[in-house]
């Protein structure tokens, strides 16, 4: 009995975690403190956009094309520079929150889906650049540094959201519409994944803290 009950607790802790929608204060605050340790670790400010640019120019310069570097940076290579690492982190932690709360899955996408991702993505790059940053340089560090630029970016991204949202909600009401099916039990088989997936991010992480 007191097994069961063992059992019972900690799924319910699990699930709380990963499972439920954390509230939105809970979110914020976590992304304030995240926001705060980049600002420390990574000063001058971090952004997702310049490491991005690295990598643009990285692959340009290997089919022989060179361009100058963006804002007067040096350029690292991606593979050992903090801002990509970061980049990667905030990929794969979506992927881990994907996999943990059992809600990972594979869909076919249309023409349409294609054209629609590839014209948000211009647009969220026509943006950086425009501003000079990204979501992070330009809206989380600017807010907490009480920049006025930060609040205009914040009202483009309130908008954008919103709009994003009620296209998403509308793509959704019809159900699940070209789900790839997992065999077996798909919410274990991803909490497993999800686990691994944790302890090799871990390893890689130690590796390259002390390369």
């Amino acid at each position: 009995m007191k097994m069961k009950q063992g059992s019972a607790h900690t799924n319910n802790i699990y699930g709380q975690l990963f499972e439920k929608t954390w509230p939105k204060w809970t979110g914020g605050v976590l992304l304030a403190l995240l926001n705060i340790g980049l600002f420390i670790y990574l000063m001058p400010l971090f952004g997702v956009y310049p490491a991005m640019a690295d990598w643009g120019i990285w692959t340009y310069k290997l089919a022989g094309i060179n361009i100058p570097t963006p804002w007067g940076l040096t350029l690292e290579l991606p593979q050992l520079s903090a801002r990509s690492v970061v980049n990667f982190g905030l990929l794969a932690g979506a992927l881990v929150g994907a996999l943990l709360s059992g809600e990972f899955m594979l869909r076919k996408a249309s023409v349409g889906d294609y054209i629609k991702s590839s014209l948000g993505g211009a647009l969220m790059g026509i943006g950086s650049f425009l501003v000079g940053s990204c979501i992070i340089g330009g809206f989380y560090s600017s807010i907490m540094a009480l920049s006025l630029s930060g609040f205009y970016m914040m009202a483009g991204l309130v908008a954008g959201a919103y709009l994003g949202g009620i296209a998403i909600k509308r793509k959704t009401s019809d159900g699940a519409e070209g789900t790839v099916p997992v065999d077996g039990n798909p919410k274990y088989s991803l909490k497993v994944t999800g686990f691994l997936v944790v302890l090799v991010l871990a390893a890689a992480s130690a590796a390259y803290y002390h390369t």
